[in-house]
């Protein structure tokens, strides 16, 4: 079965995020995956979208400064340890998954998280989508390129297109992009764009929030 672990705080979230992957190894996958949101130099590494926007979403799409680093393994979590261990994934925000392969073989391109066309925006996500030919056939008839055989990477597409369309906060987003979905989920959600927000959503999934000090 998947697993699914995500931190946001003061502290630094690749090791924290390594060892909730250690704990959830007992119930079993094939790969192993983090996403980290990291700070830039600068505030190049953000991509204006399309579309109409305010003069406050414009600000916030090109100041932001940060970047999603992305690390993904098939085989153990001491593998994605090992691969971690050379990258410089720095950051207080980051979402990680186990995964047992539904849609596309274990590999590491089918590993989570899954990144958005413009590398905004990261997901991990439990469940299986079950229109996923009929979305995956509409999206690339919008121009998305499919990076994976699996059903997770359309959900980053999915919340990107729209956005791409009316821009708008990115919790409104996942909910807009969660109703096209048919299926039971849990999935967590990061955007370079808003970088000090964690986005949880289920439907019949279990999901658990837990809150600690300054955390």
């Amino acid at each position: 079965m998947c697993g699914i672990v995500a931190y946001l705080g003061n502290a630094q979230a690749k090791e924290i995020l390594l060892s909730g992957l250690a704990r959830l190894e007992y119930r079993g996958y094939d790969s192993a995956g983090l996403a980290v949101m990291q700070e830039t130099a600068g505030a190049g590494a953000v991509v204006e979208p399309s579309g109409e926007q305010s003069n406050e979403a414009k600000r916030r799409r090109t100041s932001s400064g940060h970047r999603i680093s992305v690390v993904k393994r098939a085989g153990k979590v001491s593998d994605l340890s090992a691969a971690c261990s050379t990258d410089n994934s720095a950051g207080t925000l980051g979402i990680a998954h186990t995964r047992w392969a539904t849609h596309g073989p274990p590999n590491d391109k089918n590993a989570h998280p899954h990144i958005s066309h413009d590398g905004l925006l990261a997901v991990v996500h439990n469940g299986i989508v079950e229109n996923f030919t009929s979305l995956r056939a509409e999206l690339q008839r919008k121009g998305y390129v499919m990076r994976s055989d699996t059903d997770t990477e359309l959900i980053a597409h999915l919340i990107t297109d729209v956005r791409k369309a009316k821009w708008m906060p990115l919790e409104e987003a996942v909910r807009q992009a969660l109703s096209q979905v048919t299926g039971a989920f849990g999935l967590a959600v990061i955007a370079a764009d808003e970088p000090d927000l964690l986005i949880g959503a289920r439907r019949g999934s279990p999901l658990i929030l837990g809150i600690g000090a300054d955390e």
